[in-house]
């Protein structure tokens, strides 16, 4: 069997409940049961952007030598839609913890929700970061510090809402479409649009339909997953799996000839001067021999070099 020697990306339709940490596990042991594999022979597992256990959707599972790329999508935008209720308010600011504070102004419509919410796309939207959080401090994470009564000061972080859109409202919640930076917490935001309304909020749903360049529409559950493991399908070709090689298809890129690769694979960087680069700037670039990815070049000050080469097998 050839499912633990993919390498690639697979799409999860994450449910709500587990943690992302969770669901890297249960894809763990799928694994083992179906191919027979130890734990030790198992190929490495990560992903790109954590997910809150209560949010459901898109969490991107990096497999094998893939997870070395990982890094290159942790900054990635992502996309989400979800419900805001309006006169309820939570430590959390999610349905997972108990109402702490109400009010009993609401909005009149979806048109005033809309406009406030305008007002946080655009220019950089100052956010601080919530106690209930991953985010660490003198390395507690906040949330452990949150559930002991402790709160900390935490500076603001610069987030970019570049789509901010009200789809419905009946009273007191209302449905929502926002596309933002990596690292920005929604039920923040949902937190500060109340507050810019005169009221307080909090978040009943959380989905991620988009993460960079993944979208949401090809992810799979857990289920469908274990049920094509069980009939033997190969991890590759399934919908939800995006293999190694076009993991970074939407960089710029540039195709090597057999012995520049090989060179490269040997570490003679050299090589590089003789390559014509885009002519634009750009953070990186993806070099490719026979439409195999083979390395992620960078710029420096004294010319282009190798961050990552690939020489490993891949299936």
């Amino acid at each position: 069997m050839n499912h633990a020697f993919f390498c690639g990306v697979l799409l999860v339709d994450k449910p709500a409940g587990p943690s992302s940490f969770a669901i890297i596990a249960r894809l763990r042991q799928l694994f083992a049961q179906q191919t027979g594999l130890r734990p030790r022979e198992l190929p490495k597992l990560g992903h790109a952007g954590t997910l809150d256990p209560f949010a459901t959707g898109l969490l991107p599972i990096f497999v094998g030598p893939a997870v070395r790329l990982a890094e290159y999508f942790l900054g990635a935008p992502k996309r989400y839609e979800g419900v805001i209720r309006f006169g309820a308010a939570t430590a959390s600011g999610d349905c997972t913890d108990p109402v702490i504070r109400t009010s009993a102004v609401l909005p009149a419509a979806r048109a005033i929700i809309q406009t406030a919410a305008d007002t946080f796309v655009g220019d950089t939207y100052w956010q601080r970061p919530p106690m209930h959080s991953a985010k660490k401090r003198d390395g507690q994470p906040l949330y452990v510090l949150a559930r002991q009564g402790v709160e900390v000061e935490r500076a603001p972080v610069a987030c970019t809402i570049s789509g901010f859109t009200i789809t419905a409202y009946s009273a007191p919640e209302a449905r929502f479409q926002v596309a933002c930076s990596a690292g920005t917490y929604i039920r923040v935001l949902a937190q500060d649009l109340a507050q810019s309304l005169g009221t307080v909020g909090m978040l009943t749903a959380l989905r991620r339909v988009g993460v960079g360049k993944f979208d949401g529409v090809a992810a799979w559950t857990l289920e469908q997953i274990a049920a094509a493991l069980a009939a033997n399908q190969p991890l590759a070709t399934l919908p939800c799996a995006v293999p190694f090689d076009q993991l970074l298809d939407h960089w710029p890129r540039i195709a090597v000839d057999a012995a520049t690769a090989r060179a490269l694979g040997m570490g003679q960087q050299h090589v590089l001067a003789s390559l014509q680069w885009p002519e634009q700037p750009a953070p990186h670039v993806a070099l490719y021999h026979a439409d195999a990815l083979l390395a992620i070049a960078v710029p420096t000050a004294a010319g282009w070099r190798c961050a990552r080469v690939f020489t490993a097998a891949r299936s």
